[in-house]
């Protein structure tokens, strides 16, 4: 087994998460992990909603309509919480929209709706 890496903050607050969780050398020892492939999804997404927010959609209608447009969506994220919904409704709405995803050759990637420090995002 090797030898565990030591990356250090700048302080010992909340916002140091987010500060190891951008250097590179944290990056490179959790590339495996799920959370990590989540973070890099997210970020992917916020940097194509910042420079060309006409490639980014979200909320149902918006990626529906993506979706209506052939080939438009690569990748599909869908936050954990809406499978989880207490309405099986809502569960069912999000199940049917990843499996149309899937079966569109679409990249569909659930991730958690806890942040880095794992407290429930609201």
């Amino acid at each position: 087994m090797g030898m565990a890496a030591c990356h250090h903050t700048s302080n010992g607050y909340k916002s140091a998460m987010l500060e190891l969780m951008s250097n590179q050398g944290v990056k490179d020892s959790i590339k495996g992990l799920t959370c990590f492939s989540e973070t890099t999804h997210l970020d992917d997404f916020f940097e194509i909603l910042r420079t060309k927010d006409d490639q980014a959609a979200y909320g149902l209608k918006s990626v529906r309509h993506a979706f209506s447009s052939a080939g438009a969506t690569k990748t599909l994220l869908i936050s954990d919480h809406l499978f989880r919904s207490k309405s099986a409704a809502v569960r069912k709405i999000y199940v049917d929209l990843a499996e149309e995803a899937e079966n569109n050759g679409v990249n569909v990637v659930v991730f958690s709706s806890m942040n880095p420090t794992g407290e429930r995002l609201k």
